[in-house]
């Protein structure tokens, strides 16, 4: 009897055991950190009941969702108002008076230490409902399937805006420096380590002003990891379906996103042969600003990124200007720089949004081009192509030249992007052959592709000034992404290796992810039919432009439609 009873025991225990395993294993750390986040933000409201010195009371406590690092701000009542017509009372006006943050959490009733303002005995404490906006910043040793598996849970509570940062160091300081200019409400902060060969996640959340409210670490089991590497990757099934598609004018060369009225959206910038275009995005594409660009010329490049920090984003467009090029007219009413630009040059505006139309913000001879909200500028040679350092553009009453960038020899202002690790900048550089390289700030090689890129679209000659001297080739690069931890850059298939001439056949967008002194390389969509102009990313959405294999779309001759049409396909990122 007690052998059964021992054995009983034994059985129930490892049941419980196993049980509380599963609930274990089967719980989403990513979806504890996003509620607990949440949690600090959930829409609350009480009253003062009495201050003392920087310390007040307020009414609410454990039982209403208070939580010790909470911040609310302070509103008080002031003169009625009533209906105008009737003079039935309507309600008290309102006016902020402060902010506090809970130090001490009881059941029924919280102690607060006052931020600001002047506190008093009945003001009201709240935090609204609404959406609002954070920073969410994953260091280098986060792995890209586990930062972007978080990522989607705190985009996924409805409760806050991510806002995108140039931020590429790994430190604290740095972002929260971001995020005074951005006035986000707080920062995510995320570190991965290994701790006794178990991967473990770290999170903490900052208020601006450097406070940290909160910090936890979760290890990852290992099964779980599998299943983010290989079932859960960054876009799963995406090179085999589309979530949209458009057909664009044969004369679209890029595309680019950003949000140019400050209202948290992307719209979508083309260029169309000479003209600038903006669209809201959706099931149909509606036209919202329109802009010529007023000569006879070709786009090379199209960015769009704030680059004066003032909440809207400039679109930057650079073009080669043929016979017929002149002064640039300037439509704004100040603050707009002109450059005369000859025939045959190069030349580079900024356009802005201003009171519902796109307008001229600066312009210039030479290359321009937007990295992480700064603009890079290179002059044009007539002998060279790209001629000179690339510098940094300093805003003040008017866009200057700032410090030159020490960039690896031969590295123009199209061929790189710039990043961090552990206090080190590095390049990761795009060469004129097609090879994909990292270089350290001493301009040494610390990595390089195996192999070379499929080749790229826009290539320039200039002619020798004699008959016996050789022609001058320049390239304008594709662009270099960096999203999510990765570098995407676009890898196109030639129909022939070595008949370069015949086109594409297809082409990928790749994602590089530097860990150290390796990378990781992975497919994050392949196999899109045609030739890949360009791309860019929106939130959760990455948009392709393709021109189809030879530039014709053969089921439009056959429905008596026009052949010369450009795809643009939009890809779920979740």
């Amino acid at each position: 009897m007690v052998k059964r009873i021992v054995i009983l025991i034994t059985l129930i225990m490892c049941i419980g055991v196993n049980s509380f395993a599963d609930k274990t294993e089967k719980k989403d750390i990513f979806s504890d950190f996003a509620d607990d986040a949440v949690s600090y933000f959930a829409p609350v409201s009480g009253t003062v009941t009495g201050v003392k010195g920087d310390i007040a009371e307020i009414g609410i406590g454990r039982s209403e969702g208070i939580r010790k690092g909470m911040r609310l701000k302070v509103f008080r009542e002031g003169e009625e108002f009533r209906h105008p017509v009737t003079g039935e009372f309507l309600g008290k006006i309102e006016s902020e008076s402060g902010s506090v943050e809970v130090v001490d959490v009881e059941e029924k009733e919280s102690s607060v230490k006052v931020l600001s303002g002047d506190i008093k005995a009945g003001d009201r404490v709240r935090i609204s409902s609404g959406t609002l906006p954070i920073f969410f910043y994953q260091t280098r040793s986060v792995d890209w399937a586990v930062g972007d598996a978080l990522y989607r849970k705190f985009k996924d509570t409805g409760r806050f805006q991510i806002v995108e940062t140039g931020v590429d160091k790994d430190d604290v300081g740095v972002m929260l420096n971001e995020a005074e200019k951005h006035k986000v409400v707080y920062c995510v902060f995320v570190e991965q380590r290994k701790i006794e060969g178990h991967e473990m996640l770290e999170v903490s959340l900052y208020y601006p002003d450097g406070t940290r409210f909160y910090k936890r670490a979760r290890r990852i089991s290992d099964e779980k990891m599998k299943e983010l590497k290989f079932g859960y990757s960054f876009l799963k099934k995406v090179e085999t379906s589309f979530q949209l598609s458009y057909e664009v004018p044969s004369s679209t060369d890029f595309i680019s996103s950003c949000d140019l009225n400050g209202d948290g959206s992307r719209e979508l910038v083309m260029a169309i042969d000479t003209d600038i275009e903006v669209f809201k995005f959706g099931v149909t594409l509606k036209l919202l600003y329109f802009r010529n660009t007023g000569r006879l010329n070709e786009i090379v490049a199209l960015g769009c990124q704030d680059i004066d920090n003032d909440g809207k984003a400039e679109i930057v467009v650079t073009s080669v200007v043929e016979s017929g090029g002149g002064d640039v007219a300037d439509d704004s009413t100040s603050g707009v720089n002109v450059s005369r630009v000859s025939d045959n040059s190069v030349v580079s505006e900024v356009f802005g949004l201003k009171n519902g139309a796109l307008i001229t913000k600066y312009t210039t001879a030479g290359f321009m081009r937007a990295v992480k909200q700064k603009l890079y500028y290179q002059a044009f040679s007539r002998n060279e192509g790209y001629s000179g350092d690339v510098y940094i553009m300093n805003k003040g009453d008017k866009w200057e030249k700032g410090e030159a960038l020490k960039l690896p020899a031969g590295v123009n202002i199209y061929d790189f992007m710039p990043f961090r690790v552990k206090d080190s900048d590095y390049y990761l550089v795009v060469d004129d052959s097609g090879y994909i390289d990292i270089f350290n700030s001493e301009g040494l090689r610390t990595w390089r592709r195996k192999e070379k890129l499929g080749g790229f679209l826009r290539e320039y000659t200039i002619p020798g000034q004699a008959i016996t001297m050789q022609s001058t080739k320049w390239y304008v690069k594709d662009r270099i992404v960096p999203y999510h931890g990765r570098f995407l850059v676009i890898n196109r298939n030639p129909v022939a290796r070595n008949a370069m001439g015949l086109g594409f056949s297809s082409g990928e967008i790749l994602g590089l992810a530097v860990n150290g002194l390796s990378v990781n390389e992975k497919k994050i969509l392949k196999d899109i039919g045609g030739t890949l102009l360009d791309f860019t990313v929106m939130d959760d959405r990455i948009a392709v432009l393709v021109r189809p294999f030879l530039g014709i779309k053969m089921g439009n001759i056959l429905k008596g439609e026009n052949p010369f049409k450009r795809n643009l396909y939009v890809f779920s990122l979740q």
